[in-house]
């Protein structure tokens, strides 16, 4: 027997998800590197940071920035996570009526490789990890606010390394959601491609045929 030759839209497929890995590799690392270079230069490259107002003004600016745009991530993460859990009650209430009317029914979940419960539930914990930076970014600004008010302020190194962590872990955050959100689109978008390939196979559009003549011969002996 020969081997079956890989139809264009397989190979075309293997491709699209091969390359939506590496991607998704590669930004997986990035925020992990931004997190921990300042720990590793903190500890380990003996380098000394000092505060000064131009640099309290750039710090505060940065965080700022991040700290607004975090905010409205996590309005839009634990808002859309609540509004899938509804739909999904409803959804749930609705088969459940059908069943005690006697009727057959398919379960909300049928043939769904990923429950949507579980899509809301990470949308839920990453709405979380903004919360929590979004807490920290505020501390920082409160302190490096009032070192900026402080007469005769001192150099202040502990405050200033942890300035620019905040920053990284507020940067680490935004590239972890840009990724997250690639990485979906990636998934989907491989689904409906395999889709289309299924769809598109020749063999399929035979049988439908087949089906339907079938159809039509039997409605024209009714």
């Amino acid at each position: 027997m020969g081997t079956r030759e890989a139809h264009p839209r397989e190979a075309a497929l293997w491709l699209l998800r091969w390359r939506s890995r590496s991607v998704c590799v590669v930004w997986a690392l990035l925020p992990g590197m931004i997190v921990w270079a300042p720990l590793w230069m903190i500890f380990f490259s003996g380098r000394r940071l000092t505060m000064s107002t131009d640099y309290a003004a750039v710090a505060a600016g940065a965080m700022a920035a991040i700290l607004l745009i975090g905010v409205v991530e996590m309005h839009l993460l634990t808002s859309s996570a609540t509004e899938m859990l509804r739909k999904r009650r409803g959804e749930w209430q609705e088969y459940l009526g059908e069943l005690r009317q006697g009727n057959s029914a398919s379960p909300p979940d049928n043939g769904l490789k990923e429950p949507l419960e579980v899509r809301a539930w990470g949308r839920a914990a990453f709405g979380f990890l903004w919360f929590m930076v979004s807490c920290f970014l505020c501390c920082m600004l409160v302190l490096v606010s009032t070192w900026a008010a402080v007469e005769g302020q001192g150099e202040a190194s502990w405050l200033a390394w942890l300035s620019a962590y905040a920053i990284c872990c507020g940067v680490a955050t935004l590239l972890l959601g840009g990724w997250l959100k690639y990485a979906r689109d990636l998934h989907d978008g491989a689904n409906l491609f395999e889709s289309i390939a299924r769809l598109s196979d020749p063999d399929l559009a035979e049988q439908a045929r087949r089906e339907g003549r079938t159809g039509s011969f039997r409605r024209g002996d009714e």
